[in-house]
């Protein structure tokens, strides 16, 4: 499962970083996703960092939600990734609790973020199901081969 995990974390991470790099270029979004790296001069190692920083959230991230099977992989994907996306920019845009600032947020970064966490949920869940038959054959035992 950690191969798994890994190769698929990488991918979402890798995912969400171009995209928020294309959300910065064409003014999507308001703020500068690397701005919290101020001390990094370089502007590749920023991005690279935020890469590494994504890669160990998605992986914590999709080891935890692969033990979640009460609830459907959508609505868990759905949620959580509205959840991550509103914390993320309410904590950036330092938004008052207030129904007017839900105009404030971005439609993109919020479309980037659940795409993402729906890609991590679906593949942890259906991994999680098909793990002990991963290493059975195909046919039954009595078949003469």
């Amino acid at each position: 499962m950690f191969r798994v995990a890994n190769s698929t974390s990488i991918a979402g991470s890798l995912y969400i970083t171009v995209m928020l790099k294309i959300l910065q270029l064409f003014s999507w979004i308001d703020w500068h996703p690397t701005k919290f790296l101020h001390n990094i001069d370089d502007g590749l190692t920023r991005w690279i960092v935020l890469f590494v920083i994504l890669y160990i959230v998605s992986f914590i991230f999709m080891m935890i939600v692969q033990y979640i099977q009460i609830v459907p992989a959508f609505l868990i994907g759905i949620l959580l990734g509205l959840a991550i996306a509103f914390v993320a920019e309410w904590i950036i845009y330092d938004l008052p609790a207030e129904a007017k600032s839900f105009k404030r947020l971005s439609i993109p970064f919020l479309v980037v973020v659940i795409t993402t966490s729906l890609f991590l949920t679906d593949t942890a869940t259906y991994h999680r199901a098909h793990m002990g038959k991963r290493n059975e054959l195909p046919y039954k035992e009595s078949v003469i081969k």
